[in-house]
């Protein structure tokens, strides 16, 4: 029974070790704010973090937001949303699999 525990004990460990940490803030008004929020563990199926930067057409809104993500649902919001701030609602959208790798949100061009 204590040889069960203790494996059941590091195996618990060693998926915490490999979780992936990323910045985790919704809608703020910079990364400095955002950042203060600190950093999560990303959960099962979320081996991605994210960082979005988006507003509408003439500055009138931007919001920074961050958190985990699988990398599929990363890649697909970042090929649907424009980096243009031309466009009435823009985003610009970062994916990376590293800790801590999305501190900075992207600007647009």
């Amino acid at each position: 029974m204590k040889i069960l525990l203790l494996a059941a004990a590091v195996a618990w460990l060693i998926c915490e070790g490999e979780a992936l940490s990323c910045y985790s803030c919704d809608a703020v008004d910079t990364d400095e704010i955002c950042n203060k929020s600190g950093e999560m563990k990303c959960g099962p199926h979320t081996d991605t973090c994210y960082a979005i930067q988006g507003g509408m057409q003439g500055g009138q809104f931007k919001a920074v937001r961050k958190g985990c993500t699988s990398l599929e649902k990363c890649r697909k919001v970042k090929a649907e949303q424009p980096c243009d701030v031309t466009q009435l609602h823009w985003a610009c959208v970062d994916c990376c699999q590293t800790d801590s790798c999305n501190r900075v949100s992207p600007s647009p061009p």
